[in-house]
């Protein structure tokens, strides 16, 4: 029997059907013997949450070349199921079965497992200077690991994933008041926005809480139009599809879902909501909450 799963993505990579899902959360608890030849425990430890995905899709060689190339980028995402959402999720396997029934189309096991990362500290020299001052934050006499950066990055996937939230200032956009809400004039600083991380593949999903509500987002590229479009869903139910995207334009606002805004911004002056302006982040896909649209009209 098939089973509907909530997400049918992978990352950015989007699939036709997810068959079955397998949950697994794990204790690794400790078992040590003693004289009189009971075990003990002293302590439990967390293993990594993994999730195995059935899935099947059509388009069979493009569909597996995206998935591989994901998996090979290694970088962490987040993946919303029925039960539950994993966040920094990596592909740890791939099984794709072909036989005379499936010889058309993609069906494959995906493995995913959590990740938990960690940054490296260094510890001042046992016999440092009479000062007894140590260095800056990842410098030799730190006990501090530098806070990760793009500068410091030795590729683009991992400058991506040490950028994290971005930053923008002179953020425009009509919230259907008539009148452009200019968020770095009202703020009077840079306003830090939610920004969807979109990649190189023209339909990919976003999965995300908003105010307490399951939020999807299917972002989707139309060759005839050289535009970007967005279906939402709120807690598994469609609420929009085909909206297009286009810059200084709250996409939400008339519709009154109770989610803020989103909006396309121009980072680079001029720039349109192409194929390539948003993978390449001179147009950025983001998301205000209703306190920053609030605080901004009243100001």
């Amino acid at each position: 029997m098939s089973v509907i799963a909530f997400s049918s993505v992978i990352g950015p990579v989007a699939v036709d059907c997810v068959i079955s899902e397998s949950h697994s959360s794990e204790l690794d608890i400790t078992e040590i013997p003693i004289e009189t030849g009971a075990k003990i425990t002293d302590h439990a430890i967390i293993v990594p949450k993994r999730i195995t995905l059935d899935v099947a899709d059509y388009g069979a060689a493009a569909t597996f070349a995206a998935l591989v190339a994901f998996q090979e980028s290694r970088v962490p995402f987040s993946l919303v199921t029925g039960l539950m959402i994993y966040n920094s999720m990596l592909i740890k396997r791939i099984d794709a079965d072909r036989d005379a029934g499936t010889s058309k189309i993609l069906r494959c096991r995906c493995d995913l497992q959590e990740v938990i990362i960690v940054s490296t500290s260094y510890a001042a020299s046992p016999d440092g200077d009479s000062t007894g001052q140590r260095g800056k934050a990842g410098g030799t006499k730190s006990t501090r690991a530098a806070p990760p950066a793009s500068e410091r990055s030795t590729d683009a996937v991992t400058a991506d994933r040490a950028t994290g939230t971005v930053q923008r200032g002179r953020c425009r956009f009509d919230h259907g008041s008539g009148e452009p809400i200019d968020v770095e004039r009202h703020y009077r600083r840079e306003c830090t926005m939610n920004v969807f991380n979109v990649v190189d593949y023209a339909d990919q999903q976003f999965g995300t809480i908003i105010n307490g509500r399951r939020v999807t987002i299917r972002l989707r590229y139309n060759a005839t139009s050289d535009r970007w479009s967005f279906d939402l869903s709120i807690d598994n139910l469609p609420v929009l599809t085909g909206r297009r995207v286009v810059t200084g334009v709250d996409l939400l606002a008339p519709f009154d879902l109770g989610l803020g805004a989103i909006f396309a911004y121009a980072a680079t002056p001029g720039a349109a909501p192409d194929r390539a302006a948003l993978p390449a982040g001179t147009v950025l896909l983001v998301q205000a909450s209703e306190d920053e649209i609030a605080a901004a009209v009243a100001a």
